[in-house]
């Protein structure tokens, strides 16, 4: 494949910031720099971006630190979305899950289709956690009542764990993905969100990247993720 297409592949960039890069001496392959952006590489090359060695990858995973007022969406007449945030990515990507407008945090795309329905489906019982505000008084047995499943217009949520953590915070960790559930889940236990924050997605926490940001995954995090999802990928 094109050198330019196997550094745009590993999300380090788009085509065009890409060439920029390897025309001004940037890229090594097999130790040896590259300046032409149509240079032939296969996936199994050595290959140096500023000095870093990159292991070629057959999909994409990228962490985003979504800010409030963009949509989970793949387009959207009226707002920003987060594919807009991704700039010239892969146009394959695809969020795994939604959160809401105004919520803020973790968000994973990729472009494994299959790893995205496992990581979804309350099936695999992969776990999302959420800080979140709120007003109003949650009953003394609010902790009980989430551990023992909440009734909802939609019938019963799943056992979760519920967190108190200070007056008028907590935080949630669920295996559903039911629409607006944390707040639906609040709203049972008489309280409103206020503000809500998605910090953890099955063993992928989400670290320091500031908001609006976006990453690779490392070969580690990968490797975990299709571990809890029980499938059989090794980390590349």
């Amino acid at each position: 494949m094109r050198l330019d297409k196997f550094l745009h592949d590993m999300g380090l960039g788009s085509r065009k910031e890409l060439g920029q890069a390897i025309r001004r001496g940037r890229v090594t392959v097999d130790g040896q720099t590259v300046d032409r952006r149509d240079f032939q590489v296969g996936a199994e090359a050595l290959v140096t971006f500023d000095g870093v060695p990159l292991s070629y990858q057959d999909a994409q995973y990228l962490m985003l630190h979504k800010p409030a007022g963009v949509v989970t969406a793949m387009k959207d007449g009226r707002d920003q979305t987060v594919m807009d945030l991704l700039f010239d990515q892969s146009k394959n990507l695809r969020p795994v899950g939604r959160l809401d407008k105004n919520t803020t945090g973790l968000l994973l795309l990729t472009t494994d289709g299959q790893l995205a329905h496992r990581l979804s489906s309350p099936k695999y019982d992969i776990p999302k956690t959420y800080w979140f505000t709120y007003s109003g008084d949650f009953p003394l047995d609010a902790v009980d009542q989430v551990a023992r499943g909440l009734d909802l217009s939609d019938g019963p949520t799943r056992p979760a764990k519920l967190d108190l953590t200070g007056p008028g915070q907590a935080q949630l960790t669920l295996s559903e993905g039911r629409t607006h559930q944390v707040k639906r889940m609040c709203h049972a236990l008489g309280g409103e969100v206020l503000t809500l924050h998605r910090v953890q997605l099955g063993p992928l926490w989400l670290d320091d990247l500031p908001e609006g940001q976006w990453r690779s995954l490392s070969p580690e995090e990968i490797a975990a993720l299709y571990a809890a999802c029980g499938l059989n990928k090794e980390a590349p």
